[in-house]
């Protein structure tokens, strides 16, 4: 699977994306909930050319994905949530982000 093709109609999904990004935890607009986000871009760049995507994560999961992922490191990730992203909240040019959790698949991987 390419990242162009993530949209919140597919399951099962898996994907090899390496981390780019890693912005520092914050507190949302409304002050209520605490969310990290990553940059994510595909290893297959020929096919997706530098294509991007955000990543989110909240609250007590910041903890847990600070740990496991790091910059420059590639992940096999597979079966996160995927949802559309308002604009004004967009770090990247993608419609779409994934949502970090802690049932999410993971592992590193050589690139």
């Amino acid at each position: 699977m390419y990242l162009h093709e993530l949209n919140e109609s597919i399951k099962n999904w898996k994907i090899k994306l390496q981390v780019i990004e890693k912005c520092p935890p914050r507190i949302s607009k409304r002050g209520n909930t605490k969310f990290q986000n990553y940059i994510l871009t595909d290893v297959k760049k020929l096919v997706c050319q530098g294509k991007m995507i955000q990543a989110t994560i909240f609250k007590a999961y910041i903890k847990q994905f600070s740990e496991a992922l790091s910059v420059n490191d590639v992940y096999n990730l597979s079966n996160a949530r995927i949802l559309k992203i308002p604009q004004e909240y967009r770090l990247v040019d993608n419609d779409y982000q994934i949502i970090f959790h802690g049932g999410n698949y993971y592992r590193t991987t050589s690139s």
